[in-house]
C-alpha cells in the first residue's frame, strides 16, 4: 500500500485501521479524505447484503464509484429475491441495476445470488432475469453460487468462466425448470467442488467431455420431481472424476438409500467422506437390521473412507429439540456403529439414522458426541453412565491403554486401580461414581474423548500438564 503521497508511514495506517469496524470506518472516511481510498477498499472488499434495499444502495454506489466496484472481491446476497409478477415493475428496475453494475466488478472472486420462483406461472419470469449476467465477465471468478433457473444465458456465463472457476453451486429455489447445458461443452480444469440438484448435475456431467482433474467434492440433491435412475448420474459422475484421487460425496435423497450407498461403493471406492441424508423420513421410520447389514457390506469396498454420515434430513433444524436423550439406547447404537467400523476399519467418524455422531480419536474407542451442540442435548451423561455400569464394550482395552501411559506419573495407575476396585460397589454409590468421573477426566486429558464438561476437572489439567512435561523431557533427551 503506497502511503508516501499522504506522508503517512504504512505501519501507522495499518495501526489506525486495526481499531475500526464497518461502522466506524464510514466515519473515518467522512473525517479525512486521506483515508477515504483505503477505507473504501476495506468496506467493499467483502459484501454480504441482507436486504433488497441494501443491495440497491450498494449497487448505486458502485455504479458511481469505480474504486468501490474494483474493490469488491466477494458479493453475497444473504436474502432470496422473490420473483413475483405483481411486482414486475419494481423487479425490472432492480434487475436492470444489477445488469448495469456487474460489468464494473472486474476483480470479483466469489458471488452468491438466489432468485426464488415458487409457482409454475413464475418460472418464465424467473428465467427472464438471466440478462443480468448476459454481458459481464469476471476475469478472476473462482466461486459461483447461482441459485436461479438454469438458462442458455447462465450456461454461457459458466462457459466464459470455466478456466477460473473452482467451485460451482447451481439449482433453482422453487419450481424446477428443464435444465440443460447442451450443446455447450465444458472443461473446467480447476473445478474442485460442484453442488446441484440431480437432473442439473446429470446434464452438467454429460456436457463435460474429459475428466475434471481437480474434482474433490460433489453434493447432489434429489427433488421429488426427479424420477430418473440414479445409476445414470453416478455413472456419469464416475466417468468425469479422477479414479485414484480421494473425493467427498454428499447426497440428499428419499428412502434409506442402501441402493445408492451400494452403487457409490462400486463406482467410488476411493471416497473419503460420504454423507447420505435421507429425505421424506421421520423419527418413526425404523431402520431395519437387514438394511444396516447391507450398508456394512457395501462399506467394505471403501478402503479410504474416514467419515460416514448417514442420517435423516430434517427440514426443520429444531426437529431434534424434542428428541429425548433418556430414551436413547446407547448400547444398541454403539453395537451398530462397531458393525460398520468392523466392515470399514478406516472410519474415524460415523453416524446412523436416529443417532448421534461417533468419533474414534484413539485406537478402537468409539465415542458419541454431537456436532451441532446448540440443537442437541448432551450425550455426556449417557457416556458416563455406560462407563459407570461397565457396559462400554472396549472398556478392558481402554484400561490397558491408560495403564500404558504410566510414564506420565503414578496417578495414572492410581486412577485405574481405584476404578477397578469400585466395580463391586453399587452402581449408584457415590464412591463408584467419583472413580468413574476421575477415569473420564483422565480420558479427556489423554484425548480419548473430548467432552467439554471435563475440561475444568482437576485431573484433566493434571494429565495435560504431565503430557507437556513428558514431551519437554523427551525433547531434552533427544537433543542431548
Amino acid at each position: 500500500m503506497d502511503t508516501t503521497r499522504y506522508q503517512f508511514p504504512a505501519e501507522i495506517v495499518d495501526e489506525i485501521f486495526t481499531y475500526t469496524t464497518n461502522d466506524t470506518i464510514v466515519s473515518l472516511c467522512l473525517v479525512s479524505k486521506v483515508f477515504n481510498t483505503f477505507a473504501t477498499r476495506i468496506l467493499y472488499h467483502r459484501l454480504s447484503l441482507k436486504k433488497p434495499s441494501q443491495i440497491v444502495r450498494c449497487f448505486h454506489t458502485m455504479l458511481r464509484n469505480p474504486l468501490a466496484a474494483k474493490s469488491c472481491r466477494e458479493l453475497k446476497f444473504s436474502t432470496r429475491i422473490e420473483v413475483i409478477p405483481e411486482k414486475a415493475t419494481q423487479l425490472g428496475a432492480f434487475f436492470r441495476l444489477l445488469a448495469k453494475t456487474f460489468p464494473a466488478l472486474c476483480n470479483l472472486r466469489n458471488i452468491r445470488i438466489t432468485i426464488a420462483h415458487w409457482f409454475p406461472w413464475t418460472v418464465k419470469f424467473g428465467e427472464s432475469v438471466d440478462f443480468i449476467f448476459q454481458t459481464c465477465t469476471f476475469p478472476h471468478l473462482e466461486n459461483a453460487e447461482l441459485h436461479m433457473p438454469l438458462t442458455p444465458c447462465i450456461a454461457r456465463f459458466l462457459e466464459r468462466h470455466q478456466q477460473t472457476l473452482k467451485s460451482v453451486s447451481l439449482g433453482p429455489v422453487g419450481i424446477q425448470n428443464n435444465p440443460t447445458f447442451q450443446p455447450i461443452t465444458y472443461h473446467f480444469p480447476h473445478l474442485d467442488t460442484f453442488f446441484g440438484n440431480a437432473s442439473l448435475a446429470l446434464s452438467f456431467f454429460q456436457s463435460v467431455p474429459d475428466a475434471l482433474p481437480e474434482m474433490e467434492y460433489l453434493m447432489v440433491n434429489w427433488g421429488f420431481f426427479e424420477d430418473f435412475d440414479f445409476r445414470e448420474l453416478i455413472i456419469a459422475m464416475e466417468k468425469r472424476c479422477p479414479k485414484q484421487q480421494p473425493i467427498d460425496l454428499t447426497f440428499h435423497r428419499s428412502g434409506w438409500n442402501e441402493d445408492l450407498i451400494e452403487e457409490i461403493s462400486q463406482r467410488f471406492p476411493q471416497v473419503q467422506e460420504l454423507i447420505i441424508e435421507c429425505s421424506e423420513m421421520d423419527n418413526d421410520d425404523e431402520l431395519e437390521q437387514e438394511t444396516l447389514q447391507a450398508v456394512a457390506q457395501s462399506l467394505k469396498r471403501c478402503k479410504a473412507l474416514t467419515d460416514f454420515t448417514w442420517s435423516i434430513d430434517h427440514e426443520d433444524p429444531e426437529a431434534f429439540d424434542d428428541w429425548n436423550i433418556e430414551d436413547w439406547d446407547i448400547e444398541e447404537e454403539m453395537s451398530n456403529i462397531m458393525l460398520l467400523s468392523d466392515a470399514c476399519p478406516s472410519l474415524d467418524y460415523c453416524r446412523i439414522p436416529h443417532g448421534v455422531s461417533w468419533a474414534r480419536h484413539v485406537s478402537s474407542f468409539w465415542i458419541p458426541f454431537h456436532r451441532l451442540k446448540d440443537h442437541h442435548p448432551s450425550v455426556f451423561p449417557s457416556m458416563v453412565d455406560l462407563v459407570n455400569k461397565r457396559k462400554y464394550p472396549p472398556l478392558p482395552e481402554l484400561l490397558e491403554y491408560m495403564e500404558a501411559c504410566y510414564e506420565l506419573g503414578e496417578f495414572v495407575w492410581e486412577v485405574v486401580d481405584k476404578f477397578k476396585e469400585t466395580e463391586s460397589l453399587e452402581v449408584e454409590c457415590a464412591e463408584r461414581k467419583e472413580a468413574t468421573m476421575c477415569l473420564m477426566a483422565m480420558g479427556r486429558g489423554l484425548d480419548v474423548w473430548r467432552y467439554a464438561e471435563l475440561e475444568d476437572h482437576p485431573l484433566t489439567r493434571q494429565v495435560v500438564e504431565a503430557i507437556k512435561a513428558f514431551n519437554r523431557q523427551m525433547k531434552v533427551e533427544t537433543e542431548a
